[in-house]
Order: structure tokens, then sequence, then C-alpha cells
């Protein structure tokens, strides 16, 4: 029975908060921020105008593994300004169980989601930076698909060398779903500050069409090669405390990060990610 129950809250919360509301952080930068930083950031997951600050081109990597042992990968590569990134989450042989009680499984089934995106960055003036990005998206669970176009924006504003404006709208588009699903629309505002050490803050408000209001936000600390990374996420159901560590040497880097959250039965999530930079 506990493994029944466990499998029902798996198939719930990776549907309605991972594949529907797009919060699943998609690499070890992002997951070690809890996905924040619209203001300031590493990854153009989170802010798609992020491309246009890269000094250079690179191919990453990262292996990730979510709540309830949901598994994925991503690919991502940066090259002028542009870049495309490859996004997969799946959960293999999940039982299926008859309406009847029963001493077996009827059979199994998966639970799979995948998107293909492609972002371009500009230059408006020297301290503001715009990026598009538009993803197509397919999930499946069990015989019931989902399917669609949406676009993501993001502008960053430097203020000064210490403050930065972050602004991203968010899963805009055309969605064709089996379940009668939408893709909620997100908006963001994000405030960064960096001190005069190697320090940096950031904090993000979200308003997401289904689970309302989400505060994020985070701290980066800088040691020599190494980058030092503490997140927290919070929204009405749930919260997330987010940690991790990156190293970079030469032309790679690699990247660690884990998250926590109250409902311990689904696990600790983590994200390792391999950068090569060229």
């Amino acid at each position: 029975m506990k493994q029944i129950k466990i499998i029902f809250i798996l198939i719930n919360f990776s549907w309605a908060i991972g594949l529907k509301s797009l919060l699943i952080p998609v690499d070890a930068v992002s997951m070690a921020s809890s996905n924040s930083g619209i203001a300031q950031t590493e990854s153009v997951k989170i802010n798609p105008a992020i491309i246009v600050s890269q000094k250079s081109n690179s191919l990453s990597v990262s292996l990730n593994n979510w709540l309830g042992g949901v598994k994925g990968s991503a690919l991502t590569h940066h090259w002028k300004n542009q870049y495309v990134y490859i996004n997969s989450y799946q959960v293999d042989d999940i039982e299926l169980w008859g309406l009847i009680p029963a001493d077996e499984a009827i059979g199994n089934f998966s639970v799979r989601w995948l998107s293909l995106a492609y972002g371009h960055g500009f230059k408006l003036g020297d301290n503001l930076h715009v990026g598009v990005e538009a993803q197509g998206i397919y999930s499946r669970l069990y015989t019931q698909s989902t399917k669609g176009v949406i676009g993501n924006l993001g502008l960053i504003y430097t203020i000064s060398d210490m403050y930065k404006l972050g602004v991203i709208a968010k899963n805009f588009g055309y969605l064709d779903s089996d379940l009668n699903e939408e893709y909620p629309t997100e908006l963001g505002l994000g405030l960064a500050y960096n001190f005069t050490i190697p320090i940096g803050i950031r904090l993000d408000f979200i308003q997401n069409e289904s689970i309302d209001l989400v505060i994020r936000s985070s701290i980066d600390f800088k040691l020599n090669y190494f980058t030092f990374t503490g997140g927290f996420s919070r929204y009405d159901s749930n919260q997330y405390f987010s940690c991790g560590i990156k190293l970079d040497y030469r032309h790679w880097s690699i990247a660690y990060g884990i998250l926590s959250q109250e409902v311990s039965v689904l696990g600790t999530p983590y994200s390792i990610q391999l950068t090569l930079h060229y």
C-alpha cells in the first residue's frame, strides 16, 4: 500500500508541478540556486537574456535526478548570442493497478517529458539586454499526450556594477493536450546585488498562473576557482532549500547542485553538470 501511495504522489507531483508548471531545474546551476536569478544567472533556462553576457561559446551536459526518482538530462550549446538545448525527464516501470483489488499489477507504464528550445539575445544599448526563446514541448502519460510550442521573453537592465534588474514572461503559446491542461503563464521580476567582495545576492518574485506567487532567492560566494551557492524557493504548497558548488578550471567547469524540500518521502533531487568553454 505504501508503494502505491508513493506512486500516486509521484505521478501527481510530476504531472501537476514538473510537467505542467515547468518548475523543475534543468541543470546544476539552476538546481543550486533554486531556479532563481532573473536579473543575474549563468543559466539561459532562468532568463534567456543572459545569453548576451556569455563571454565564450560553450557546450554543456547535465544529469538530473528529481523528486521521486524522476531522472532526466539536458544538453545545451551557446554560441554568438544564441543557444539551443534539449531537455528530457522520464519515469519508467510504474505499476498499473486496476479498479478491482488484485495481487499483481496488470502492467507497467511510463511518464515522459521532452523539450527542445532555441533562443537569441540582443543588445538594446549598453545596459539593456533582451532574450527571446521558442520552445517545443512533448509529454506523455500512459496513453495521453501533450504537445505544443511556447515562447519565453527576458530582459536584464544593468543599473550599475552593483545592481541589476530582470524581467521575464514565460509560457505564452499554443498547446494541444489530451488532458485538457494548460501551461500556466509566468511573469517575474528579479533583483541582483553584487558586493565589492565576490558575493552576489538575488531575489525573484514570480506570479504563476497555476500556483500563484513564488518567491526565490540565492547567494553566491566565489573563492579562487570555486563558486559556492545557496538558494531558497517558496510557494503555498511547498518550499525548497538548495545548495551547490562549481569548479572553473581552464576551459572546463563542473557543477553540482542539490535540493531539499518538506515531502521527504520523494527523495532529494540533485544535478551534475559538465561544461566546455571554447
